[in-house]
């Protein structure tokens, strides 16, 4: 079996929900978690969870002794780093076969049911986007991440504050170039669209641009009333289809950007309900239950202040 470490930087507070990623994370035993974080809240971490107390002002100091690029502004910037985390945290991969980074907020379903063995075997980088992505520990991919570390737009994205998709578009875009090929299969996660307030699955479908790699995001609408049952280690979607019917299906993870939740269970339950703003009990799902999440607010405020958000970012990179 191929030994996976995911290593995950997180500046902070934890979402509030953090109990629960921890006990999706305790159903898959044969991988690791390696966690640096300045929030020093007690938490029930499984055995398979190392973590480490790190002021971002020293991880900074590491990564730019590692990388040789200026200060991080700020911990978001940690988006552009998270493809080099083999050479900032080499000291910590040597006895991994693969080496990776992921988000918490997440729930985590069987993560080997997906990633086989000769999925491991053939392929030097599995999945593609920021919230999950894993690369082989070989002196192969050591080479092709510090060829593109290299790079003259590579090393200008590092400089400035914002982010610049270094860990999807841009190494997706590397790889590509190199005849890299990139393991993906449709279906494995659930991305939810944080623009809507019920669940809507955001299909990432890679594409080219002016001769670049680009990601283009398609929503699943179909699923009407999509919420997502965790129990003892299983992730399911659960959805009414066209035909009125509910129908169900088996994920990897669930990524859930930007969502706040109120918490209606105890911390570190094994088995819970997640709905559109909060995490429920697990109980008997019916057709009248999923009807209730396929309607909208009249106004979803969480629309209009991503939205804001965005803009003003705009704004401050053309400043910039």
């Amino acid at each position: 079996m191929k030994k996976i470490l995911f290593i995950c930087p997180y500046y902070g507070h934890f979402p509030n929900y953090f109990s629960l990623v921890l006990k999706s994370i305790e159903y898959n035993p044969s991988i690791n978690w390696l966690i640096f974080t300045d929030d020093k809240t007690k938490y029930n971490f499984p055995n398979n969870v190392q973590v480490e107390y790190l002021d971002f002002s020293e991880l900074n100091q590491r990564i730019q002794r590692k990388l040789g690029c200026s200060k991080l502004f700020a911990p978001y910037k940690l988006c552009d780093i998270k493809p080099f985390y083999g050479i900032v945290f080499e000291d910590y991969i040597a006895t991994y076969d693969f080496w990776g980074h992921c988000d918490f907020d997440c729930f985590f379903g069987d993560i080997r049911k997906w990633l086989k063995g000769d999925i491991l075997s053939d392929y030097n980088k599995v999945l593609f986007l920021g919230h999950m992505s894993l690369y082989k520990n070989s002196i192969k991919m050591q080479s092709l991440v510090t060829e593109y570390l290299a790079l003259p737009e590579t090393r200008k994205a590092l400089s400035v504050p914002y982010p610049c998709q270094l860990d999807e578009v841009g190494i997706i875009d590397f790889f590509q170039k190199n005849d890299e090929m990139i393991y993906n299969e449709q279906g494995m996660i659930a991305d939810i669209n944080c623009l809507a307030f019920p669940f809507e699955v955001n299909n990432s479908i890679l594409c080219q641009k002016n001769n670049r790699a680009c990601l283009k995001s398609i929503a699943d609408k179909e699923k009407k009333g999509l919420v997502f049952a965790f129990k003892k280690g299983k992730l399911q979607g659960i959805w009414l289809d066209d035909n009125n019917q509910i129908a169900h299906k088996d994920y990897m993870y669930v990524h859930f950007q930007k969502r706040e939740f109120s918490i209606n269970v105890e911390q570190g339950m094994d088995s819970f309900l997640v709905v559109p703003n909060k995490i429920i009990c697990h109980e008997e799902i019916d057709k009248n239950f999923l009807c209730e999440f396929m309607r909208c607010p009249f106004v979803y405020r969480k629309f209009f202040k991503i939205k804001y958000n965005n803009f003003k970012n705009k704004i401050r990179r053309l400043i910039l």
